[in-house]
């Protein structure tokens, strides 16, 4: 069980109590069960910066990057920042979503597919903020499944960027040139620090997302999604360079030195893959409708649930033959290990019985 991976509503609270007396708080609206969202501005530049964290509830590393970013913006030697942007940051949007551990909220709506409709006051939230502020930059701030891989290679996508499209055939508008040219730079700089672990997120066009939403209405948009690092399910690691990403992201901004890029640099990053499982058995018998196949390569998947306020995580069933084509971010073989008799029956949950503890997260 990981409890680190939970950011609840009252978690997010004990933060703000914390939060220098310089950074200004208020709220700008409330959930679907009233619960308050939260926004934290910085700086008293004229140069207006936009960012939102957990606008789908179950992915909070982001948000807490955010924290560690704040903490940054506040060091002495980061004032020139501050005097030249005002940040606003919605470090939850969907707080109801945060306290079920859920993608969408009480609602059951999924807030980044309601930017038309905005049928949900968390929507209305944001965009209202958006049209009130008009952001020079947005910073859209996701988490992503341990599935994705970078392009088709072994490595784990650890942070994905992606510029939002505004057609359906990729055209790009000066909002999203901007956009291009900016992630350009952050791979440039990032790939550094986790060569081969930084991927573009698909460009698939949707005009119900806030990114595409926010580009097609002239406005720089970056959608940054953390990813897994191999074996961190806290994803701990993977927030530093969600840090490093924003902390880029600023000096890139106030230098400007980004737009010297070339746009085509950017369908040069390689795209999100899903080649990876988060569990590879081998030397398993698996038994299907009374059929026996044994020596078989079995592929897991983990399911996130809260429970009593911890997040735990519970393999299931992907896939089994004996060759996969699928890399792991976990190997085993039964073969090596004390119970080499493993018998997984399709269809019907793992016994706890059954090498409960080869398969946990440490």
């Amino acid at each position: 069980m990981i409890e680190e991976r939970y950011f609840s509503p009252n978690k997010l609270y004990d933060k703000i109590l914390n939060l220098n007396k310089f950074v200004n708080v208020s709220i700008i609206g409330k959930s679907v069960q009233k619960k308050p969202i939260y926004l934290l501005k910085l700086g008293s530049g004229s140069r207006n910066i936009l960012f939102w964290s957990q606008m789908h509830g179950n992915e909070t590393t982001t948000t807490k990057a955010l924290f560690d970013y704040i903490s940054w913006l506040m060091q002495k030697s980061n004032k020139d920042y501050l005097r030249s942007f005002s940040f606003y940051i919605i470090p939850q949007l969907n707080p109801d979503g945060a306290k079920l551990y859920t993608r969408n909220n009480y609602s059951d709506i999924d807030l980044n597919r309601d930017a038309l409709e905005l049928s949900q006051p968390e929507s209305l939230c944001l965009v209202n903020l958006y049209k009130k502020i008009n952001p020079e930059f947005c910073f859209n701030l996701h988490g992503q499944k341990t599935t994705y891989s970078v392009g088709m290679s072994n490595k784990s996508a650890v942070v994905s960027y992606l510029a939002p499209s505004i057609s359906d055939d990729n055209q790009i508008n000066e909002a999203r040139r901007r956009s291009i040219l900016l992630i350009i730079s952050l791979f440039k700089k990032l790939n550094i620090d986790i060569k081969g672990h930084i991927s573009r997120y698909k460009d698939d066009f949707n005009e119900n997302c806030m990114g595409d939403y926010f580009t097609i209405n002239n406005t720089p948009t970056i959608l940054i999604e953390a990813g897994h690092f191999p074996n961190d399910y806290k994803r701990e690691i993977t927030k530093k360079y969600i840090l490093k990403s924003l902390i880029y992201s600023t000096i890139l901004l106030y230098d400007e030195d980004y737009l010297n890029n070339s746009i085509d640099d950017y369908f040069k990053i390689p795209e999100n893959n899903e080649k990876f499982v988060d569990l590879i058995l081998s030397g398993v018998t698996i038994i299907d409708n009374g059929k026996i196949y044994k020596d078989q390569i079995l592929a897991l998947n983990y399911n996130e649930s809260l429970k009593k306020g911890k997040i735990h995580f519970n393999p299931y069933f992907v896939s089994f033959g004996k060759k996969l084509n699928y890399f792991g971010h976990r190997y085993i073989n039964l073969n090596n290990e004390k119970t080499n008799s493993f018998n997984f029956r399709l269809g019907f949950p793992l016994k706890k019985d059954e090498i409960t503890d080869l398969l946990s997260i440490k």
